[in-house]
This record gives C-alpha cells, structure tokens and sequence, in this order.
C-alpha cells in the first residue's frame, strides 16, 4: 500500500528491602517470559522475526488501519475483507510505505500481532509496542535506527501506561548516558508497576534494571540527565503513598512533603515538588527545588510561595511545555485549576489567564509555541497555537468545526491531526501549514491509531 502526502510527518523490596534485579538478554530472545508476568511474542516461531526491512529514510512511524483479504473455498466476499492496523513509514519526500519484517536470513516475516504504539527514544533507538491495550502490551522490540535491527524486550519487560505523568510526557525517557527508562507491569505474585532502566552501553549484551522497590506500585516518575529517579509509589507493604528520590549510586531518600505532590524535572536538571505550606507560610503553595549531587546528596531550597489559587495542575490533570528558559504547565480543565507559567527567568511562577479552550484533550510544542486541542467553554471543539512568551492564543481552524483526536507537530510549526470532522461525521486526517491552511489529507473514516516522528 503506498500514499502520498505533500508534507511529511514529523511527529507519542521484598517488604522493606530494595533489591536490584539485573536481567540481561540478547536479540532476538527465544526464552520464555514467564518468570516476568509477561505474554511471550506471537511471532511466527519458524521464522524468528530479525529487523525491519525497509526502514531507511523514514522520517515518522504511523499506525493505520489496512483492508485484510481472508480467502475461502468460495473466494472473497465483502464480509471477508477485515480492516487490520498496520505500521507505515514516512518518508522525507511525504511518501508512506508499510513497514516489512524479515528474519536473520532476509526473508519476510510476518507477525501475528498489530502494532500498537511507537515510542521515539534517541537518536539511536525507538520502541514498537504489539497487541490490543496499550496498558498491557502482548509484544514488543527496541529497534536501532541505523538498520533497523530489532531487540526483543520479552525479558526486559515491556512498557506500560502510568495515569499520574503529565499526560504528554514520553512514557519511555532517557538519561544523558542513554540509559532507557520505561514503566513495566509485573505480575509475580500481584501485577505492580515498576520503573526499568535498560542499560544499552553494550548493543549486543543489554542489560534490564528494576529500579523501584519490588513492594511498590509506581504511580509516576521523572528521571534527571545523570540518571536519578523521583518517583511517587504506593506501598502495600506499609499502605502509605511515597515521593522519593532513587540515586544513581543506589540509595533511596524521602522526598515526600504530603500525598499526591505535583513535581517535574526543572530546565536546571533538579526536581521541583510542590508542597501545601504552614501557618509559618501563610498556607500557601510551596515550590521546592531539590538536586542530586554528584556524591548523591540532595540539596533542597524554596523557589517560590503562591496562594493556593494558583497552584499548578496535578500532574494527571496537566501537560508540561518545557521551552529554553521557561515552562508552562497547562490545565486539562480550568474550571478545576489555572494555566500556570512555573518556571521562567523571574523566578516567579504566575498565571496565564485564558488559552482560548475550557477543556484539553490533547497537547504538543515545537521550540517556539505550544498547540493544544480540546473544547471552548460552549464544547465546541478547538485547536489553538500558543506562545509562550507573550501568551498570545491563535486559533488555526474554526471552534466547531472538529473534534479532535490527537496531534502531531513538525518543527516547522505545521500540524497533523486525526479528528471528527463535524460538517459530516466523518473521521479525518488533516494537515495544517504554518500559514493557517488546513487540508485534508485522509477522509477515509478510518481513525489514525499513532504518529510518532522518529528522526
């Protein structure tokens, strides 16, 4: 199947003891992934898939739905085409190809399983997730960039969905040493999320890490560029909620000021925890500023006292923009909190007062704006382009006229989408030039599954 668009997409302790489990795996894995809790691949085993064929000159990775021909003694017949989803790539020309397998001696591959999810990682790696649920993925591999060699994750673990991130910060994140850090669900004996780190300094012998106490269900996480980890867990060992601190060197310490903090990686490579403040603080909001040291101590400070009123989102209720020297925390609804500038160079948070849209359903930026999508305070639907510097909100489509799914962005500031186009009820893929021009690229009805630029 091939298709063509004019612009390319760019752009997704046993008890009380914290033990370090290392497993290490080679690629492709044939070995069971039982002692994990984790479904083994559904790969053709006579021909272990190896690679991705044709992965040069692929600029973005996009989940689409195809039409499937079933054969039957009697031939073909309308109900015997199915749609099934497919994994395509873009190419910088605009051209779209679907993605061919092949096992370690070149020949086709085909897996049994629809892809599901791709997450970028670096300029080395991506994921792609294979299966129905995006919480609970049936297969998946790393896959090098270079010649799209795949590394099977069935022992590492695969990624898994966390409900109390930002809700457009990457599910699969990296340290300045590229080391990989992702959620995985593990079920022995009860199904608890934990943070991996995949250790890939060694492409041929990679090594996985469960990093956060074995007793702990991992609600959300952030990872500094030397590889230490906040993170905030439940414990069923004690039934007490925790913020703290993993270092490198492996030691864990409390970071926790109350339940449920709001906390982010600051543009100055330390974590920021917002806290409920005493009388002392005339129980204001607190923003402290906390930085792991080389030696592995935590050195903590005030950064700022705001009232209560202008307390950022939670981080389930948010999305995080980080741009060079500030970052903008947007609400999911603004009846419930306000849009807040965090962290610029005042070093004084304050608020943003309308971005034009009541409700956001999705988000995305690009290193000069931030685009959000959702619905204005009378529900019709809207898509606006924001900048972060003077807060000036552009609508790019009339409010009403879509309701959109989600979206992608190129660096050139253009926009992809996949929406419900309200004039007919049909679902599209659309285009939006720098300049405000809207197209439509797809009103085939099928909804776009992912878009995730990879290089």
């Amino acid at each position: 199947m091939v298709a063509s668009f004019s612009l390319r997409i760019l752009r997704p302790l046993i008890l009380f003891v914290c033990v370090l489990i290392i497993t290490e795996f080679y690629a492709p894995i044939s070995a069971s992934a039982q002692e994990w809790g984790v479904t083994m691949l559904r790969v053709d085993r006579t021909k272990k898939v190896s690679k991705i064929k044709n992965l040069k000159g692929a600029k973005a990775l996009v989940i689409l739905p195809k039409k499937k021909k079933k054969a039957s003694a009697k031939g073909l017949s309308a109900a015997a085409i199915t749609k099934v989803k497919a994994l395509f790539y873009v190419t910088s020309t605009g051209v779209m190809k679907e993605i061919t397998y092949t096992d370690a001696k070149g020949k086709s591959v085909t897996l049994q399983v629809e892809p599901l999810a791709v997450y970028d990682i670096n300029s080395t790696y991506f994921m792609v997730l294979y299966g129905t649920d995006r919480s609970s993925p049936d297969d998946g591999y790393l896959i090098r960039k270079t010649d799209g060699k795949m590394l099977s994750l069935a022992k590492a673990g695969l990624p898994t969905i966390l409900y109390y991130n930002f809700k457009n910060e990457d599910i699969v994140r990296t340290d300045q040493y590229g080391n990989i850090f992702y959620p995985v669900m593990r079920c022995k004996p009860q199904c608890w999320k934990q943070l991996t780190r995949l250790d890939v300094s060694n492409p041929a012998k990679l090594k996985a890490s469960v990093i956060t106490p074995l007793d702990e269900d991992l609600d959300s996480w952030a990872v500094d560029s030397n590889g230490n980890v906040m993170y905030q867990s439940l414990s069923y060992g004690t039934g007490q909620r925790y913020l703290r601190i993993r270092k490198v060197q492996g030691g864990l310490e409390s970071a926790a000021l109350n339940l449920f903090n709001n906390y982010w990686l600051g543009l100055d490579n330390a974590f920021y925890v917002i806290a409920d403040g005493t009388q002392e603080d005339n129980y204001n909001s607190l923003y402290n500023r906390l930085v792991v040291d080389q030696a592995g101590a935590i050195n903590r400070s005030r950064y700022a006292s705001v009232p209560n009123s202008e307390r950022p989102a939670n981080s389930n209720r948010g999305f995080i923009f980080r741009f060079a020297d500030r970052i903008v925390i947007a609400s999911t609804d603004q009846q419930m909190y306000q849009h807040i500038e965090a962290q610029n160079p005042a070093a004084t948070p304050r608020v943003i007062a309308d971005l034009g849209l009541s409700k956001v359903g999705d988000a995305d930026q690009t290193e000069e704006f931030y685009f959000l999508a959702g619905l204005d305070g009378n529900g019709n639907g809207g898509l606006v382009r924001v900048s972060p510097y003077t807060d000036q909100v552009t609508p790019l489509v009339p409010y009403g006229s879509y309701t959109f799914y989600d979206i992608a962005l190129r660096p050139d500031n253009s926009v992809m989408y996949s929406a419900l186009r309200m004039s007919d009820g049909r679902k599209v893929l659309g285009l939006i030039s720098p300049e405000g021009v809207d197209r439509i690229l797809s009103a085939s009805g099928d909804e776009v599954v992912d878009l995730e630029p990879i290089n």
